[in-house]
């Protein structure tokens, strides 16, 4: 397999190397390096790409090798650019391309303490998982140029960790503090789980040494803690076994998915699929009925029929198994399409028609809003 590099710096050198001990053809890009060949035969002539170029060109670099619909695996952290602009970029090329992998630098996956917390928790080890903390303290004397903050770059590894462990997390606080040069040098968040609906803390510095890497994951049937500072040669051992993940990777079948509610991810969510590939999954989005809701507020209370004060509207969701052709997607119309125009299912809210979305024409019969009481 030709394996192309985009940026031969350590970073670079060290998958050349590794590819190259594992069986594989390599050629970088990267001015002023020996060898270094032209940036877009690279792009065209690879089976896959490495980007491992500064961050401020992750977001450029990505953007090329996927219109060439190449597999990819992009250096953390993956962009300075906003998360909806690269997700649609990621999302979009997967749609066009079926089975095409794009991965992300986190090798702190494949070390032996994180396999070995990974398998006790799935075996039900810990029991009921409570407070849990990671921690990445080190110190870095790197110039400031060849440094991107502390959240970027230690922490996303802490980040990764924490939700490849424990499952999907939300973020409830962030605190960090900034050097001279406005770059985040500290910080600490506090994490939610969603499904196990516990604490999660996650502390980074470019200040601490000698170093601390670790975690601790209490339970209520035992309590761990797993030192991540081992030596070089279990490191050297997780870029290899992440570079063999990357080129094993396989994305048919798709993994259950929770997506927004644009027209394109829920043609996935079909019994027939889309381009090839079903999803199993979710599809939800904030609608634009919330103000159909709002006047029939106003008109309950002008009326009399209710008192005032706040309702909750849930937002409109639908998954392979509700998702109802001609009236929650739409096979003719767009991709960015946006769905949640209407509710669904036995409780709507409000159902609207497509006509009405597309045009204003007003639905045939009467338009109800059934607000919770």
């Amino acid at each position: 397999m030709l394996i192309g590099i985009l940026g031969f710096g350590s970073i670079g050198m060290r998958h050349g190397r590794n590819l190259m001990d594992i069986g594989h053809q390599v050629v970088f890009h990267d001015p002023g390096v020996l060898g270094s060949i032209d940036r877009d035969v690279l792009i065209r002539e690879a089976d896959a790409v490495i980007i491992c170029t500064p961050t401020i060109r992750h977001a450029l670099d990505l953007c090329d090798v996927l219109q060439a619909r190449k597999h990819v695996l992009v250096e953390k952290p993956i962009g300075y650019d906003c998360p909806p602009y690269i997700s649609g970029l990621i999302m979009g090329a997967r749609s066009a391309a079926k089975g095409l992998v794009v991965a992300t630098g986190f090798m702190c996956r494949f070390h032996p303490e994180v396999q070995r917390a990974k398998r006790q928790i799935d075996a039900g080890f810990f029991g009921k998982i409570g407070t849990c903390q990671f921690d990445v303290l080190q110190k870095n004397s790197q110039a400031q140029y060849l440094r991107d903050g502390v959240i970027r770059n230690w922490a996303s590894h802490e980040l990764d960790l924490a939700r490849h462990l424990l499952g999907n997390l939300y973020v409830e606080e962030v605190s960090a503090c900034t050097d001279r040069n406005n770059q985040d040098v500290s910080m600490m968040a506090v994490l939610c789980g969603i499904e196990r609906e516990n604490k999660v803390y996650v502390r980074a510095d470019y200040i601490t040494a000698p170093e601390i890497r670790e975690f601790e994951i209490v339970g209520s049937d035992a309590h761990r803690r797993f030192d991540l500072v081992q030596g070089q040669a279990v490191w050297d051992k997780t870029y290899v076994d992440e570079l063999k993940a990357f080129i094993d990777a396989k994305r048919t079948p798709l993994p259950p998915t929770a997506g927004e509610a644009e027209n394109g991810f829920r043609k996935f969510m079909l019994p027939q699929g889309y381009l090839g590939q079903h999803v199993t999954g979710i599809s939800i989005g904030q609608p634009p009925f919330l103000v159909l809701a709002s006047l029939e507020l106003a008109r309950e209370v002008l009326l009399k029929q209710r008192e005032k004060g706040d309702i909750e509207i849930p937002f409109p969701a639908v998954t392979e198994k509700t998702v109802k052709l001609g009236k929650t997607v739409f096979p003719n119309l767009a991709d960015s399409f946006f769905t949640d125009f209407t509710d669904s299912g036995p409780n709507a809210t409000v159902v609207i028609c497509v006509q009405a979305a597309l045009s204003g024409k007003a639905c045939p019969g009467t338009l109800k809003v059934n607000l919770p009481k």
